[in-house]
């Protein structure tokens, strides 16, 4: 499956969808509020895929670096030379309490295994500071639609093979909690067609105790 993964994300057509998408405005909106009370504030927009809201940071002068496992997707950001590291979202290259504010958008239910998705959220916790912030945008398992197969429980394949683990809303809370980020709010919920299929977007904002 690690095969289908990387040859999914750096398929010349996914790169170019991602490098013109827009960015949402709900998850802009938070990433003013924080810049409003704090432009000293440090970010990794971890999974930044083509980087829109690494860019959209960077454009705000924020001092953010772009994380992604898929060197392809990530060109743009290194030609426009926007701070980006190449790396698992579940091994993080930083040194504890390093960010204020993390952005995961779009990226966790890409996790392989439960597990995976665990580590990835204690790598999130490891490297905010205390009372720092993550702001987590993620699919659901509230919609399951027909173009997803389930190989194990939690685990599906979408038409094209690409793996995607979809939790629930508590599961994920769950997770979250149990690595010292307690949920501060819902930012937005709703559905989306991603083309093949519905899916249930869950986003929220966590903060480390």
């Amino acid at each position: 499956m690690m095969d289908i993964r990387k040859k999914f994300w750096e398929n010349s057509q996914i790169l170019k969808s991602f490098e013109t998408r827009a960015t949402s405005e709900y998850i802009t909106n938070v990433l003013d509020d924080f810049i409003k009370k704090d432009p000293e504030i440090k970010v990794l927009d971890i999974g930044c895929g083509a980087g829109r809201y690494t860019r959209y940071l960077h454009k705000a002068k924020v001092s953010v670096i772009g994380l992604d496992r898929h060197l392809d997707m990530a060109r743009s950001l290194i030609r426009e030379n926007i701070p980006f590291v190449k790396a698992d979202m579940d091994a993080i290259p930083f040194l504890n309490n390093t960010f204020n504010l993390i952005l995961s958008v779009g990226v966790l239910h890409n996790a392989l295994s439960f597990e995976e998705f665990r580590r990835s959220v204690f790598e999130i916790s490891r490297l905010l500071v205390k009372n720092g912030y993550c702001l987590c945008s993620i699919f659901t398992s509230d919609i399951i639609s027909n173009d997803l197969k389930m190989i194990e429980k939690n685990l599906f394949l979408i038409l094209n093979d690409l793996p995607m683990l979809l939790l629930s809303k508590e599961q994920i809370d769950d997770v979250f909690f149990e690595n010292n980020l307690s949920k501060v709010r819902i930012v937005n919920e709703h559905v989306t067609d991603v083309g093949t299929g519905n899916r249930y977007v869950y986003t929220v904002l966590f903060q480390k105790q």
